[in-house]
C-alpha cells in the first residue's frame, strides 16, 4: 500500500486506503435482534394481530418452489406471456442497432404480436413433481433448532439466515434423494464434527450434493471443511462413513457412488475445481435418455428434468431436419446429450 500510495497513473495521484469489511449480514441481523429485545419486546414474539407464521413446509416450498401452489396450466400460460415478453424487447433491439432490418421487422411484428418472430406453443413436461436429479443440500443449524440438518436454506445469507428446512415435504425432489438425505443426516449426527458456520469459519461440515437417475442409481457428495484436522482422523472420517453406506444402517439407502470433497480455503472460485475423492462405489452414475445411457460424473452437467430434456430435444431434432450430411456444434456441451441424441 505505501509503495502505491502516492504513484501517478495516467496524470492522476493514486491514494490507498484499508476499506472497512462490509458488515455480515448474519451479525447485522443480530444486533438488530438485541436492540428490538432491548427495547421491551423479545424479537421471537408477535406483536398482537400479527398472523400466526405458516409452517415450515410453506415456508420452504415458497422459497425453493415458489409456483407450487399455482395450477400447471396456469405456470405455462405465464411462462408463455414471459417469453413473449423476451422476443417483444428483442425486436426493439434489433431495430434499435439495425436499422436496415426495420422493413424486415415491422413485417415480422405485424405478423406476431410485435415479436420479432413466432412462438410455439409451449410444451409441457411430462413430470411436474420428483422430477430433479441434481440437488445441492446445505448442512447447516435447521430452522426448528435442531443441529447438522441437510436441507434447503430457508432465507438468504445476506438476509441474516443460515437456518435451513430437510426437503422430506418438498414437491421437486425425488424420494429417492430424500432417502440418501435422511441417511446422511442420521450419519453426521453420529460424529464428533459441527457444520461450518460461514460467520465464524469455524466447523466441518458444508453441503451435500445428490443425483440420482432412472436407473435407480444414486451418488452423494458430501463437502468437508478440513480445518486442522491431521490426514489420519480424515481417513478415519471416511473409512467410518464407507462402512455406514455399505455394510451399516445407511446401505439401503440407495447410494451406489459415494465421494467426499474436502473444502477448506479455495484456490479457485470454480467448485468444480475441487478434488472429489471417490469413498465407495462407483466412480459414475448412468442415466438413460431417448434410449441412451449417459456417464455421470460428480461435475458433469446434466439436464436436471430427464423427462422435460427428452421433449426439449425431441423439439430440437424435429426443427434442425439433419441428415448424415449435417453438422452440428454442441457448444458448452456438458455430458454430450443434446449432440448425441440429434446424432442419433
Amino acid at each position: 500500500m505505501k509503495m502505491v500510495h502516492g504513484m501517478q497513473w495516467k496524470g492522476q495521484v493514486l491514494s490507498v486506503k484499508l476499506a472497512k469489511p462490509k458488515a455480515d449480514p448474519i451479525l447485522r441481523k443480530r444486533k438488530q435482534e438485541e436492540g428490538e429485545g432491548a427495547g421491551g419486546q423479545p424479537p421471537s414474539k408477535r406483536a398482537d394481530g400479527d398472523e400466526e407464521e405458516e409452517p415450515l413446509s410453506v415456508q420452504i416450498a415458497n422459497v425453493v418452489t415458489p409456483l407450487w401452489n399455482v395450477p400447471y396450466e396456469e405456470q405455462l400460460r405465464r411462462k408463455e406471456q414471459e417469453v413473449v415478453g423476451v422476443l417483444q424487447r428483442l425486436a426493439k433491439e434489433i431495430g434499435s442497432t439495425n436499422k436496415a432490418l426495420l422493413p424486415w421487422l415491422f413485417a415480422q411484428k405485424g405478423k406476431y404480436n410485435k415479436m420479432c418472430c413466432p412462438l410455439e406453443a409451449i410444451q409441457p413436461s411430462p413430470t411436474q413433481t420428483e422430477y430433479r436429479n441434481k440437488c445441492e443440500f446445505l448442512i447447516s443449524v435447521g430452522a426448528d433448532g435442531e443441529d447438522k440438518t441437510i436441507g434447503f436454506r430457508l432465507g438468504k445469507y445476506k438476509g441474516g439466515s443460515c437456518a435451513v428446512v430437510g426437503p422430506a415435504e418438498t414437491c421437486h425432489v425425488s424420494a429417492e434423494a430424500k432417502r440418501v438425505v435422511c441417511e446422511f443426516q442420521k450419519f453426521i449426527r453420529t460424529t464428533p464434527y459441527s457444520v461450518y458456520s460461514p460467520e465464524t469459519y469455524e466447523g466441518h461440515w458444508k453441503q451435500l450434493t445428490v443425483r440420482t437417475t432412472r436407473t435407480k442409481q444414486a451418488m452423494a457428495v458430501v463437502f468437508f471443511n478440513p480445518q486442522k484436522l491431521e490426514e489420519e482422523e480424515l481417513n478415519t472420517l471416511k473409512s467410518s462413513m464407507r462402512e455406514y453406506f455399505t455394510e451399516g444402517e445407511g446401505k439401503d439407502s440407495g447410494v451406489t457412488s459415494l465421494y467426499f470433497v474436502r473444502e477448506g480455503q479455495r484456490k479457485s472460485p470454480n467448485p468444480e475445481d475441487l478434488p472429489c475423492e471417490l469413498v465407495a462405489g462407483e466412480s459414475c452414475i448412468h442415466e438413460e435418455l431417448l434410449g441412451l445411457k449417459f456417464r455421470i460424473s460428480p461435475h458433469s452437467f446434466f439436464q436436471v428434468n430427464t423427462g422435460a430434456a427428452e421433449v426439449l430435444y425431441s423439439a430440437v431434432g424435429e426443427w434442425a431436419q439433419l441428415d448424415q450430411d449435417s453438422t452440428v456444434l454442441d457448444v458448452c456441451c456438458g455430458t454430450g446429450t443434446i449432440g448425441i441424441s440429434l446424432a442419433k
